[in-house]
């Protein structure tokens, strides 16, 4: 197996679109026989004339992965389709779809999936692929869906899918060399450090090769490498810093909140200097530190020793130099934002957006375990809360109470246990977090919570 899809084992349902003839189902099966060993079921509008006669004509597909390609089952729409559901609408369909995947052995694959729907029938697509995602997820199965992209159809299914999907990727030809196909990854609940890949045969050993692309094959030049001083004698925004910095293009080192210090760390010019003064440091020297940051062309923020800022003291410390400030309890968003600004570089918005927009209610430890390492490889910041409950709670009352459509909930019935994965959110959060479940179950108890810089630690240990 490609390393790359280690990752992927515990995903349940992946999105791969792009242009004609890009080569979609050539990847699916692909990313399908690399998760798989097991017979793979294909679901296509095509007949089974055209789709064989696809099949032999595309080289590349067939003689790769041939071995792939005797072993599945496909199953087509009839010649009789429109008439038919037209006659009984998509409930017909449906009900064959069930009977395809409870009998498929692990993947399925749904091909073109445009060509499911005319034009005029947007308002079937949701509904249609609610009822396919159920009964996939209840038949514990893996499912992979393509469409092609550009039709009114396509941004139907495209906005369904940002908040229902684990993982997306657009495949498309790479310009002056059709051998080979370009594939981003839109977003992944299992991603990992790459998000853009080459994915081609090479006609030497007449295998597919997916492989990464650099940040330099992408971009042409090196990698900028930042660095980020903070000042701070605090155990709890050193363990913050140390983990949302923690990356290749960043270098983060840890100094005193001194005046000495920042004299000396102003002068070695570092990008940005995050300054936390001591709870117990004088007027006097701290009015001779904003001299020095003030007189400087270096951008520093205020990280203040106080859980609260009046508004007028915010505002001299802002006059004094300083780039922005914040309360001693951060709200991560805000601080990252604050960062981003300074280096105009969105190292933690960009990773946000590949998180899947939807709301995560597992049952499985070992996939809650894998949520947890992708947002550890990918420094995104999140609380794990654990409650105790009395009374089953219903998916839609969790959900209700989840702070973002990202966030997680592992629910572990044998021992009346959930685990909340809150992104963004600080343990200083806990007693509003109970709050909220209280509200509408008086018997929930919060009893531990553990933030994502505490599980770093334990991840690199291991």
């Amino acid at each position: 197996m490609n390393n790359y899809f280690k990752n992927y084992q515990s995903l349940s349902s992946i999105l791969i679109s792009g242009e004609r003839q890009c080569g979609k189902l050539t990847f699916a099966l692909y990313f399908a026989s690399q998760l798989t060993k097991k017979p793979i079921t294909i679901i296509s509008p095509y007949s089974q004339d055209v789709f064989n006669k696809k099949r032999q004509e595309n080289a590349w597909l067939s003689s790769n992965l041939q071995p792939v390609l005797e072993d599945i089952d496909t199953f087509h729409f009839r010649k009789s389709w429109k008439a038919l559901k037209k006659r009984y609408g998509y409930g017909f369909l449906i009900k064959d779809i069930e009977k395809i995947i409870s009998k498929a052995d692990e993947f399925i694959i749904f091909h073109r999936l445009d060509k499911f729907f005319e034009i005029d029938e947007t308002n079937e697509i949701e509904n249609f692929l609610f009822n396919v995602l159920t009964i996939v997820q209840a038949e514990e199965k893996k499912i992979i869906f393509t469409f092609k992209a550009g039709d009114s159809r396509s941004r139907y299914m495209r906005d369904y899918f940002d908040k229902n999907i684990d993982s997306k990727f657009v495949i498309s030809k790479r310009p002056y060399d059709n051998k080979i196909r370009d594939v981003e990854m839109a977003s992944s609940l299992f991603s990992i450090k790459h998000s853009s890949f080459s994915f081609e045969l090479d006609e030497g050993t007449n295998k597919l090769i997916f492989a990464p692309r650099s940040q330099e094959e992408d971009n042409g030049n090196e990698i900028k490498t930042y660095q980020i001083v903070l000042a701070s004698r605090s155990s709890e925004l050193i363990g913050i810093t140390k983990y949302l910095f923690g990356i290749d293009n960043f270098e983060l080192k840890l100094v005193d909140s001194t005046l000495p210090e920042m004299i000396k760390v102003i002068n070695d010019a570092p990008q940005l200097i995050i300054f936390n003064p001591l709870e117990q440091q004088s007027v006097t020297e701290l009015k001779k530190i904003s001299k020095v940051v003030s007189s400087s062309n270096i951008k520093v923020i205020f990280i203040s020793s106080r859980h609260v800022i009046r508004r007028h003291d915010k505002a001299e410390i802002l006059r004094s130099g300083f780039c922005d400030v914040h309360e001693r309890n951060l709200y991560i968003e805000d601080f990252v934002l604050s960062v981003e600004r300074a280096l105009g570089q969105s190292f933690y918005s960009s990773e946000m957006k590949k998180v899947p927009n939807k709301t995560f209610v597992i049952y499985d430890k070992k996939t809650f375990s894998r949520l947890l390492v992708s947002f550890l490889c990918k420094h995104l910041f999140f609380t794990v809360f654990k409650f105790k409950y009395q009374s089953i709670l219903s998916e839609d009352d969790i959900r209700k109470n989840l702070g973002r459509p990202f966030d997680a909930a592992f629910i572990n019935k044998s021992e009346k246990v959930i685990y909340l994965l809150l992104v963004n959110t600080s343990a200083v959060n806990a007693d509003a977090i109970e709050a909220k479940f209280l509200a509408f179950d008086p018997k929930v108890q919060i009893i531990g919570f553990k933030e994502a810089a505490k599980y770093s630690l334990d991840f690199q240990k291991k």
